[in-house]
């Protein structure tokens, strides 16, 4: 029994893996300086944000009628009060019986339901772009309208359970609303020439989210959805709110930005126990601390990915990937490869890494695995090769 659980515990270890006993790798997180999609350099290299509010003009009529009323109201009543006391003491008799009137009332204005506008200062101070300074005097001009929500529902869902009890079935029923809700936020960027190179709703704000609140009871149902819910979806609205914020500045430094990006690269060395890998087990250190240190020190890091670079070859000119006992056949040469491209992306060599990318590409010995992570690479390099693009001498 031991036996078996020991080898089916090894099957499954190997089976989860996606990689054979002959390659090993390991993930390795780094941060890197990414360049803009758009360049927008300007000496002052400073950016205003300016912030509107769809629905805050509405919101200042809406308080502003209010409060118009409410001095309407309170002037209709001095008026009234004023031609009451006027009158004689018969004549409010009279009024009294005959005609049911007493002292003048003030008019009720009733109070109307505010949405929450939120502060613009701070809306606008969370609209960072990544290495840039931002003033108020900056030429670099950001402007972000959040539009209101578009709201569906909500809708009265109904669950019904039915279970027995000693005996009896007994049927339970809950209740819950669902609402879908939306919110875009619209950003414009001019540069510090005066041209618009940015003007449209953010992409990943443009989507519906549906909120679905907790089950009530029977007896619960009818309080709940007229006190609870309303903080309920006011609360999701809040938090909507800050996630659209959040997908604007990511729209904002993904184009414009010089960010610091965390990335994990997969690194990748024989092992085994019938061939030495002593050698492989170094490089991956050395290339390990190379990523690790990028950010801080390229110079020196782009000098060890190249010694690197330099071993990876060489050991990939004695494979033999139709040998599956060999040194390096497949499997490890096709991790070898996708270092090698790695490393020159990584380097700005985008035209050495397709080379390497293209070999695992046109030949079948190398696994599937070999194969998808090769893709994975050719979109980090697209992407890239947009922010640093190659100038012609």
């Amino acid at each position: 029994m031991n036996n078996f659980l020991l080898v089916t515990s090894l099957f499954f270890v190997l089976l989860t893996s996606g990689f054979s006993q002959l390659v090993g790798d390991s993930g390795v997180s780094y941060k890197y300086e990414r360049n803009p999609l758009v360049w927008m350099d300007n000496e002052a290299h400073k950016y205003a944000v300016s912030v509107n509010i769809a629905w805050e003009e509405a919101e200042k009529e809406k308080k502003a009628k209010y409060e118009a009323d409410l001095i309407s109201a309170e002037e209709e009543y001095q008026a009234a009060l004023i031609a009451y006391n006027a009158k004689k003491t018969g004549s409010k008799l009279v009024e009294k019986i005959l005609l049911d009137e007493g002292a003048p009332k003030k008019r009720y204005v009733y109070k109307p339901k505010y949405k929450n506008v939120p502060s613009k200062p701070q809306l606008a101070s969370r609209l960072k772009l990544d290495g840039f300074t931002a003033g108020q005097d900056g030429p670099i001009k950001i402007e972000m309208t959040v539009n209101d929500f578009e709201v569906q529902g909500p809708t009265e869902k109904k669950t019904s359970k039915t279970k027995e009890v000693d005996g009896q079935k007994v049927t339970t029923t809950t209740y819950r609303y669902e609402t879908t809700v939306k919110q875009t936020v619209h950003l414009k960027v001019v540069n510090a020439e005066g041209e618009v190179v940015y003007d449209k709703i953010v992409p990943s704000t443009n989507k519906n989210t549906t909120y679905k609140t907790p089950e009530q009871s029977s007896q619960n149902w009818y309080k709940y959805k007229n006190e609870s819910y309303p903080s309920f979806i006011n609360a999701k609205k809040n938090d909507l709110t800050s996630s659209s914020i959040n997908e604007a500045k990511k729209a904002l430094n993904h184009n414009f930005g010089y960010s610091k990006i965390s990335r994990t690269a997969a690194l990748y060395y024989g092992k085994g126990k019938k061939h030495e890998y002593g050698n492989h087990v170094d490089h991956f250190k050395v290339a390990k601390r190379a990523y690790q240190d990028l950010i801080t020190d390229r110079a020196t890091s782009i000098e060890k990915l190249e010694k690197c670079v330099a071993f990876w070859k060489e050991e990939i000119e004695v494979s033999d990937i139709h040998d599956k006992k060999a040194r390096i056949n497949a499997k490890v040469k096709g991790g070898l490869l996708l270092n090698i491209a790695e490393a020159y992306i990584t380097m700005g060599d985008y035209q050495k890494a397709e080379e390497f990318l293209d070999e695992i590409d046109m030949e079948d010995e190398y696994k599937n695995w070999t194969k998808r992570n090769a893709e994975g690479l050719r979109k980090f390099m697209k992407d890239e090769k947009l922010r640093n693009p190659v100038v012609e001498e």
